[in-house]
């Protein structure tokens, strides 16, 4: 399932999903903000790489990302949190 907009504290994001211009399969943009997925993903690597873009997301919509901490910590959250959630959404399915 591919979806088009996700909503973040309140705000909506548009989700675009395109072939990779580089080896990228995932980006969040701040200006404009947006989420962009790599088209060729599916399944649980496609929930994985929207998770971990949607916390990039809500990190600099909160403030967090680019002031409180680094870009190294800030990858680092994201990437936990996408396991997390991924573990999370696999229990629901159940």
């Amino acid at each position: 399932m591919r979806i088009k907009t996700v909503t973040i504290l309140g705000r909506k994001i548009p989700v675009t999903h395109t072939a990779p211009k580089d080896d990228s399969i995932g980006e969040f943009t701040n200006m404009p903000i947006g989420i962009r997925v790599n088209d060729n993903l599916e399944g649980s690597d496609y929930r994985r790489v929207l998770i971990h873009e949607c916390v990039h997301a809500a990190l600099a919509i909160s403030g967090i990302a680019g002031y409180q901490i680094s870009e190294e910590v800030e990858e680092s959250i994201c990437t936990v949190m996408e396991s997390a959630f991924e573990d999370i959404l696999k229990s629901l399915s159940k």
